[in-house]
């Protein structure tokens, strides 16, 4: 009797303990808008194991709502760097179509531009290129923003910040040519009043925004001197919006191709083609290059004469001599060598034929 009264405790305890249990597991289960900072901390460690993949789908469903969004934004610019990661990628991810379905999308954008002024280069840099994704978004989808408000924002950083602050804000005005009535004036300003690194980042925007305006270009020539790679950066990647009219710049290109990083060669290549080649002498610099010890350099101008056709006419007997001697000996350079010979071979034989003029007093009739 003893033992079954000892069974029957058990059972009833054990029952007791399931029933408490299957209360508290779905309370457990349940995330709210008020997990979401924690979600965010563990999805900004960007560690892509179960709890990475936990977190992004929990945060996907939590900012369906108003509320979840609102709270992702309030988390941007947190002072604990994993949350604040989170935010940013969150919301680059999936996050940028439900602030423009949003009833509070203008406060949203405004704390977000806020952040363009942000203490931490970090934060600045995300929030410019936030807002710049933001605004694609709300003219492909013809969305009624007060973009004119904002304009400012991304101008005044021109001025403000460090040489890759200033950099960001250049690149941000490809594209908005619709907007050029109100930005141009807004940046003349700043390049007529700034020091001359600022007329330097004003006039890489003023390239973009007008190219026919050639005001600016004798500073973008001047800055390409210039000993702060971000200044270099900036010039290389927007004096080919002057075309021919930069002539000027294709030796210091040819220099930074030689000397700088893939990202600079890339673009000064790049600027090259923009340019043109004119009467032919950067084209006796860029032989030059071929010697090279940096297998990349050599590939990206081998693929800049590719770009070049018929204008790179010069170059085509030292190009067959290193393939033909076996010089070059990187696979990817010989195929690079190989289709930029192809490619000023072909152009030149479909080069139309100079028309001929008969002197006067040479006819036979």
């Amino acid at each position: 009797m003893l033992k079954l009264r000892k069974i029957l405790i058990i059972t009833l305890i054990t029952i007791a303990a399931l029933v408490a249990l299957g209360f508290w597991l779905p309370s457990f289960n349940k995330w709210t808008v008020d997990d979401i900072p924690l979600l965010l901390r563990i999805f900004g460690a960007d560690r892509h194991d179960n709890d990475y993949y936990f977190a992004e789908n929990k945060l996907a469903e939590l900012i369906e709502s108003d509320e979840g969004i609102q709270k992702v934004v309030s988390q941007l610019g947190s002072d604990n760097r994993l949350t604040d990661r989170g935010a940013w990628t969150i919301l680059f991810e999936i996050g940028i179509q439900k602030i423009m379905l949003s009833d509070n999308r203008d406060i949203f954008l405004d704390h977000i531009a806020a952040q363009m002024t942000n203490d931490d280069e970090w934060t600045r840099m995300w929030a410019k290129f936030l807002m710049r994704r933001i605004f694609d978004a709300g003219i492909a989808g013809n969305e009624p923003i007060d973009y004119e408000k904002y304009l400012p924002c991304f101008v005044n950083n021109l001025k403000d910040g460090s040489g890759l602050d200033r950099r960001i804000a250049v690149s941000w005005f490809h594209g908005l040519s619709q907007f050029a009535d109100t930005t141009k004036p807004l940046v003349k300003a700043i390049y007529d009043e700034g020091d001359f690194d600022t007329k330097i980042y004003a006039a890489c925007a003023l390239s973009i925004i007008d190219p026919s305006d050639l005001e600016p270009l004798p500073v973008l020539l001047d800055g390409l001197n210039s000993d702060d790679e971000q200044i270099t950066k900036c010039i290389v990647d927007c004096i080919g919006n002057y075309g021919p009219a930069a002539s000027d710049a294709l030796p210091a290109l040819v220099r930074v191709m030689n000397e700088r990083d893939f990202y600079e060669m890339k673009s000064a290549s790049d600027a090259i083609v923009d340019i043109g080649v004119g009467d032919g002498s950067v084209i006796t610099l860029l032989i030059d290059v071929i010697d090279n010890p940096v297998h990349e350099t050599r590939r990206e101008l081998f693929r800049l004469f590719q770009q070049l056709g018929a204008d790179a006419e010069l170059a085509l007997p030292l190009l067959k001599i290193q393939l033909e001697s076996g010089v070059e000996t990187i696979p990817n350079n010989r195929g690079a060598l190989r289709q930029a010979i192809r490619s000023i071979e072909y152009r030149i034989e479909r080069r139309p034929n100079p028309v001929e003029t008969i002197p006067e007093g040479d006819s036979n009739e």
